[in-house]
Formats: C-alpha cells, sequence, structure tokens
C-alpha cells in the first residue's frame, strides 16, 4: 500500500493465470497464508501443441505442458474476502520456446475498505435500515439487502473517495470520504424523496 509492502490479514485463495491473445491458457491456485507479503505459482498450458512431450535435435526429451511459444499477459484476479486486493498493472511474460522458466514480479494493491449501514428516515421521521440501498463509487455498485454495506475501491492518489447512496423514495446523497486504509462504523442518513417508488 503506497509503495509498501502489505502482509495478507487472512488465509487467501490466488488464481494467477496466464493469457494469449485474449484466451484463457493456463491457470494455477495457490493458498496465501496470514502475514505473508508475498506467493509463488507455476502454471502450465491446458492448450498447444497437442503432445506431452518434445524431442530436440540431440534426442533429449524435453516436457511439453501445451503452452505455444508468445507473449502472455499475466493476469491475477481481484482475491480476498475481508480485505481485497487489486493487480494495478499489466504483468507480461514473454516465452520463447519450450522448457523455458519465466519469472514474473506483480504489483498488487491493497483496496480501501469502507463499510457501514445506509439508513433512511420513517414517516415519523425514525431512522430505520434501507433494504436495496446501493452504494457506488469508482463504477462499481453494491447493493444491501439490509442496510449494511461493505465496498473496497482501488486507492486513489489524492486519498478521497466520493460514494454515491441511494434507495428508491429516497433522495441520493454523495459525500467524500478520505482514508489511506479503511473506514469503518460509517452510518449513512437518506432523507425522503417524496417520489413515489417504482
Amino acid at each position: 500500500m503506497n509503495g509498501l509492502f502489505v502482509s495478507l490479514t487472512e488465509n487467501v485463495t490466488v488464481r494467477p493465470e496466464a493469457i494469449l491473445t485474449g484466451e484463457l491458457k493456463g491457470v494455477d491456485v495457490v493458498n496465501a497464508t496470514t502475514g505473508s507479503s508475498n506467493f509463488d505459482f507455476s502454471t502450465a498450458g491446458f492448450y498447444g501443441k497437442g503432445h506431452f512431450f518434445y524431442v530436440d535435435p540431440e534426442g533429449i526429451r524435453w516436457r511439453d505442458n501445451g503452452f505455444d511459444i508468445g507473449n502472455y499477459t499475466v493476469y491475477v484476479p481481484e482475491f480476498g474476502y475481508d480485505r481485497m486486493f487489486s493487480q494495478t498493472s499489466d504483468i507480461f511474460a514473454d516465452v520463447p520456446d519450450l522448457n523455458t522458466l519465466v519469472g514474473v514480479i506483480f504489483h498488487i494493491d491493497r483496496m480501501i475498505k469502507i463499510w457501514g449501514k445506509i439508513t433512511g428516515l420513517d414517516y415519523l421521521d425514525r431512522p430505520v435500515a434501507l433494504v436495496w440501498a446501493s452504494a457506488t463509487t469508482d463504477g462499481r455498485t453494491y447493493y444491501s439487502f439490509d442496510g449494511d454495506f461493505y465496498l473496497h475501491t482501488p486507492q486513489s492518489t489524492l486519498g478521497t473517495y466520493p460514494i454515491a447512496f441511494s434507495c428508491p423514495g429516497y433522495d441520493s446523497y454523495i459525500p467524500t470520504f478520505s482514508t489511506n486504509d479503511q473506514i469503518s462504523n460509517v452510518v449513512i442518513l437518506l432523507e425522503q424523496s417524496g417520489a413515489p417508488f417504482p
């Protein structure tokens, strides 16, 4: 986070992918443990030349697990449960021939976590948890079934995060939060709009 190493706060499953010309060519699933700040993986392609070994001109057999020659995009989808992590830039691995070992270093950031409750005033002006309320930030929309919301968003260079809260029958509200880690126990109060429910 902010250029510093961050240790995992929970046990997570990470799924690195190897992609060539837009198609998934290889994948691995690794377990990363609490307290670690890195993970290792290896993968073999599952589409490729269609045989199990390659014999070079010297008569040596090389294991062939299906990776074609090419420049692969290596990608890690967002992972984590309580705290999400996101790959922030594309990583490439060039595979010039069979039996090639390639090492890559990912730049993965811990995402900002903001969570709390979305409430609204009822007809007696009492705050109640809202059902089907939504919170939108950075193009991501999260829906709440009981008023509780948990969202993760990529780090902003400004350290500010505008979030749009809305619910049918209530006016939208867009506060801006400032943090470099997480904000908890946020209570959002929406006012009735007077518009009929759809």
